[in-house]
């Protein structure tokens, strides 16, 4: 239902002016920032409208862009990031319906299924955090979304089709103090999750079996 827009997802925290209700306002509560200057921004098409900081440093200039659902910040005319997203209900989904899918798909729902720190013999999820650790991959070795017991159960983030993650877990030895990190890396896909590893942890070669 593209023409059904609803949900402001994340807003920029200082560069955007009030969106989504207070967009038509005729100019932003506040002064712009030195360097910057206010515009508005609007798309029919993403059916959203906001007010916006240019900003030129002279070492780094940041602007505003529509970018498929979203309005994006850019800096020095490089890839668009995704501030605030405009989602669709799905056909003859209720907007109560689509508010628990959207927030049921994501981090914590992962972590929530990992064992917990003392489970394997460690004080604190802090202690463990890098024994049960997931990240997405991309332009970076490590990028948001992480997936932690320390922080996803709080603040869980948005898990989408399409995104790649790499899954680092914990695998403890008998003998009580050796162990092993394994890693597995996966895309997300419209019906749940594909293994892209290329050498499968279940036929890693053990040089010591304990």
């Amino acid at each position: 239902m593209h023409g059904y827009r609803w949900f402001c997802l994340v807003l920029a925290l200082t560069a955007i002016a009030p969106a989504c209700a207070a967009s038509s306002a005729a100019k932003p509560s506040r002064a712009a920032s030195k360097g910057c200057a206010w515009e508005k921004l609007a798309d029919a098409t993403v059916g959203l409208d906001a007010w916006v900081e240019r900003c030129d440093y002279g070492s780094r200039k940041i602007d505003f862009v529509f970018s498929g659902h979203a309005l994006a910040q850019r800096y020095d005319a490089g890839a668009p990031d995704p501030l605030v997203e405009v989602l669709d209900l799905r056909a003859g989904e209720s907007v109560e319906a689509g508010l628990a899918r959207l927030f049921g798909e994501h981090t914590d729902k992962v972590a929530g299924v990992w064992p917990k720190a003392q489970d394997f013999g460690f004080p604190s999820e802090l202690a463990a955090f890098g024994l049960q650790f997931g990240h997405g991959l991309g332009l970076a070795i490590h990028e948001r979304p992480i997936i932690s017991r320390v922080v996803s159960l709080d603040h869980p983030m948005e898990i989408k089709t399409g995104m790649v993650f790499a899954l680092e877990t914990y695998c403890p030895a008998k003998d009580g103090f050796s162990a092993a990190r394994i890693e597995e890396e996966m895309v997300v896909t419209d019906t749940g999750c594909r293994v892209i590893s290329l050498f499968p942890a279940e036929e890693l070669p053990i040089a010591n079996e304990y």
